[in-house]
């Protein structure tokens, strides 16, 4: 997952586009995972809401930014 998240990263970086980084900043990952995670990979209830509720934020934020147009 690291290295997926890295590739993410860099993609955007070198598009110059905004990331939702949900692996770097969302708490959900490897430390949290027995609370958000149902297997490893996929999150249980109490993830997809943070997930959820993570990306909702990070989305008006870009809104408020412009990003969306006006």
């Amino acid at each position: 997952m690291d290295q997926f998240f890295n590739a993410e990263r860099e993609v955007a970086k070198l598009l110059s586009i905004p990331l939702i980084d949900v692996g770097g900043e969302s708490g959900i990952g490897y430390l949290t995972s027995l609370l958000y995670m149902g297997d490893e990979l996929h999150p249980n209830a109490a993830g997809s809401l943070r997930h959820g509720t993570f990306d909702a934020e990070e989305l008006r934020g870009l809104s408020r930014r412009g990003f969306f147009g006006a």
